[in-house]
């Protein structure tokens, strides 16, 4: 009995020295059962919208991939962009179905890193105070970044991914979302969140232009893509129209818009008007209206007939104005381009308008300058 007792005594500091290796072991084998659990839900997910699984049977190195409801998609486990760099995070990275502002930055976290300089904007103040209170926004289009972050359904969507992830980050290539932890039953939304969001800044950088391509009938072309270049094109009142959008191909961070209309008008040969230059071409002459001459410089055959035309009180002032407010302004080749930096946002309608304005007040002082056997024929070319 004393030998008993004197070997059970023996054994008690090796138990308690044990203790905290079997404590150890069962938090481990508790916390890798949650972990599987949890993976489950990736399978699931999986499943559910045929993504490809990698390494399903291990918690720390699952990843999923594939088309998520029309938008590729990437999911994994990794360190996060901020908090502890031992912490882990369920990442979330869906690519941008379509276009974005040119430098478009959005990020709930200091987002100028090294490899972000040159590519992203200068910072961009949105006109929502949810925004701007949730979110850092930069671009190098002023007017376009504030009208996309504007829109309303995408900006229900940042402000419920501020809500819900730890971080968020949006460019013109891809969306991330991470999380920290390993997600669970939470997995399919936090996926779900990240490539609506996606969409939706594609859908958000479209809308304006494909609304006014749907109210006046309009072929868009470029819509859906990554491309920076967007075409307008059809009739609106019954003249023909063209508008395209983009950054110009000499300077990334630049975008420029132009605007044509047809003149449908048979004008004297060699016929060009073009912003004013300190050194214009051989040829050039002067109407004798200083508003006129000091914004333009003037081409064309047939001298008077051009002077009589430009000084028609008609289109005089029109013209003079309208080269005040767009000085890009070119009408040549039967045709009047305005064009001006920035992509086309705000009322499209009244700027479009206003150049459609412009062609009718240069029918209307063709008309007058024409001999009266031909003026029946200027009106037949208008409507042509």
């Amino acid at each position: 009995m004393t030998s008993l007792s004197a070997a059970l005594a023996a054994l008690v500091p090796i138990t308690v020295a044990l203790l905290p290796v079997v404590a150890v072991v069962v938090l481990y084998r508790s916390h890798r059962r949650s972990r599987v659990k949890r993976v489950e839900w990736w399978a699931a997910v999986a499943n559910r919208h045929r993504l490809t699984i990698q390494n399903p049977g291990e918690p720390h190195e699952v990843e999923l991939e594939g088309s998520y409801r029309g938008v590729d998609v990437k999911a994994f486990l990794a360190g996060g962009h901020i908090g502890k760099g031992l912490n882990l995070y369920t990442h979330c990275v869906a690519q941008v179905p379509g276009g974005a502002p040119p430098g478009l930055l959005i990020a709930t976290h200091s987002p100028i890193r090294r490899l972000d300089r040159g590519r992203s904007g200068p910072r961009v103040e949105p006109a929502t105070p949810d925004i701007a209170g949730a979110y850092d926004v930069f671009g190098f289009d002023l007017d376009k970044t504030v009208e996309l972050v504007g829109d309303p359904t995408l900006r229900a969507l940042l402000m419920k991914a501020a809500d819900v992830a730890d971080y968020v980050r949006l460019d013109g290539r891809t969306v991330r979302l991470e999380k920290r932890g390993m997600l669970g039953q939470d997995m399919p939304a936090f996926m779900d969140l990240t490539c609506r969001l996606a969409a939706g800044l594609a859908e958000a950088h479209e809308r304006p232009w494909l609304t006014f391509a749907q109210e006046h009938g309009l072929l868009l072309r470029g819509m859906g893509t990554s491309s920076t270049q967007r075409v307008l094109r059809g009739h609106i009142r019954g003249q023909r129209v063209s508008i395209e959008m983009g950054v110009l191909p000499s300077d990334n961070q630049t975008t420029f818009t132009t605007i044509k209309v047809a003149l449908n008008l048979r004008l004297p040969a060699g016929f060009r008007l073009a912003p004013h230059s300190d050194a214009p071409p051989r040829g050039t002459f002067q109407v004798g209206v200083k508003a006129l001459d000091d914004q333009i410089q003037i081409q064309g055959t047939n001298r008077d007939q051009i002077v009589s035309l430009l000084t028609q009180p008609v289109l005089r002032d029109y013209l003079a104005a309208f080269y005040e407010v767009c000085p890009y302004t070119i009408i040549e080749n039967n045709s009047v381009t305005a064009g001006g930096p920035g992509l086309l946002t705000g009322d499209m309608a009244a700027q479009v308008s206003a150049v459609m304005d412009l062609a009718s007040a240069f029918r209307k002082a063709w008309d007058e300058v024409q001999p009266s056997g031909a003026r029946g024929v200027s009106r037949s070319a208008a409507r042509g």
